[in-house]
């Protein structure tokens, strides 16, 4: 833009400068010259800018595939430790049902043996009575 810019103030400098002098051809193909040079460093300034700007777009662009590819790639492994975590829940869950269940077995078991125990008490206690 600056170089723009340039070659407008430069442009307008030249027109007022051409007018000041008389026909003077030498002078006045020099600034043609001149403004001939400016403007195709402003092109070049101009095609240079653009593929800078056409540069930094892929650069983002790449950026942007590399920052999904990335995140794509955690929600993945975010996924992964969900259904391990639901399947140690699960598995735990098991696990608590069989303790449950061998807990109450075993309980009625110990039940089952206070009760044997009272009657081989209870049996030894009526045959020493009667052995009397």
């Amino acid at each position: 833009h600056a170089a723009h810019t340039a070659a407008n103030d430069c442009s307008s400098s030249t027109s007022s400068s051409l007018r000041s002098l008389p026909n003077n051809s030498a002078a006045v193909n020099e600034l043609e010259e001149q403004l001939r040079i400016q403007l195709a460093q402003v092109k070049e300034e101009r095609i240079r800018w653009k593929r800078e700007q056409e540069d930094i777009q892929i650069k983002v662009l790449n950026s942007q595939q590399q920052f999904s590819k990335v995140r794509e790639g955690f929600k993945k492994k975010i996924d992964k430790e969900k259904a391990k975590t639901q399947a140690l829940e699960k598995s735990k869950e098991d696990q608590q049902k069989v303790i449950d269940r061998l807990s109450a077995e075993h309980l009625s078991v110990m039940s089952q043996f206070d009760e044997l125990q009272d009657q081989i008490t209870s049996q030894k206690e009526s045959s020493e009575k009667q052995s009397r």
